[in-house]
């Protein structure tokens, strides 16, 4: 089952804001969130609690993304940098 990719504004918005301080980062983040498509659900990611969004962790960085499955898309919130790094 494939899922579609969904950008908030919000997201896109922080993505640019990081690109400009860490140009690495815009390109492993696009990598993960297309591999969201295919495994909604990886290994490094996690339910942050009872609410619908997940925490996609990649190194430095972290993803906040909903998965709509009535939908069968892939919401993608925030972005942002760790404060724990994986």
């Amino acid at each position: 089952m494939s899922y579609g990719i969904e950008w908030k504004p919000a997201a896109i918005d922080r993505l640019k804001a990081v690109a400009t301080d860490h140009p690495e980062a815009p390109g492993l983040v696009f990598t993960a969130v297309y591999e969201l498509a295919s495994n909604p659900c990886p290994t490094n990611s996690t339910q942050l609690g009872t609410s619908p969004f997940r925490r996609l962790l990649l190194g430095y960085w972290r993803v906040t993304y909903e998965i709509v499955e009535a939908d069968q898309i892939v919401q993608i919130h925030m972005v942002g940098r760790s404060l724990n790094p994986r």
